[in-house]
């Protein structure tokens, strides 16, 4: 496959060109983000392995890269996955490291869906940069980012075309924009629902 065809190497390319352009003399970062909410599926290799092949070719070019793996551990626990005893409804809402591990091992429900992610990176040879947001958000190491975020939120809001700030109800719409999905229902449909116990927080 020719070099102009073969999208790793362009996009290598560009992460340094970039890279050189932003931020002169420091490595270029790769990042992928993963909420340890449940089983390891498909779209946390896509996830994983899209970055990994950009920083691995950055460095096969004689470049240092690094790739960083976001654990976004101080996600809420939306829903308990199958496997999980019905009993973990109360912890629906808390932090998936505030929420017990369903096998006793690990020190949290986090660390319980972490373990067989880090196996399979082992496996295929995917080095990352482990950051937890749990200790991000703890730590605060957000503090000033969110506080300057809160008090710019109309400058921010009038950012996206079609968005209200004012309007708490556009949250949502906004999430959508911003990550070019639909909003995710609350609620699972088909044949492997879990029954619904009680009211589903937003």
């Amino acid at each position: 496959m020719a070099a102009a065809e073969d999208w790793v190497a362009r996009t290598a390319a560009q992460v340094r060109e970039e890279g050189e352009r932003r931020h002169p003399g420091e490595v270029p970062t790769c990042a992928s983000g993963i909420s340890p909410s449940g089983p390891v599926h498909l779209g946390n290799l896509r996830e994983l392995m899209t970055p990994h092949l950009v920083a691995d070719e950055v460095r096969r070019n004689g470049a240092p890269c690094r790739h960083i793996l976001s654990w976004d551990d101080y996600d809420r626990l939306r829903r308990v996955p199958l496997g999980v005893p019905d009993s973990f409804e109360e912890y629906v809402g808390r932090p998936l490291t505030g929420v017990p591990d369903p096998c006793g091992q690990h020190e949290n429900f986090a660390e319980h869906f972490k373990e067989p992610l880090r196996e399979s990176l082992d496996l295929l040879g995917i080095q990352v940069t482990e950051i937890s947001q749990t200790e991000m958000y703890t730590s605060g190491a957000y503090t000033e980012q969110i506080v300057l975020a809160m008090r710019r939120r109309a400058d921010i809001g009038r950012s996206w075309p079609g968005t209200a700030p004012s309007a708490p109800t556009r949250c949502r719409p906004m999430r959508a924009m911003m990550t070019g999905r639909r909003p995710r229902s609350t609620t699972r449909s088909g044949p492997t629902a879990r029954p619904a116990a009680g009211t589903t927080p937003p």
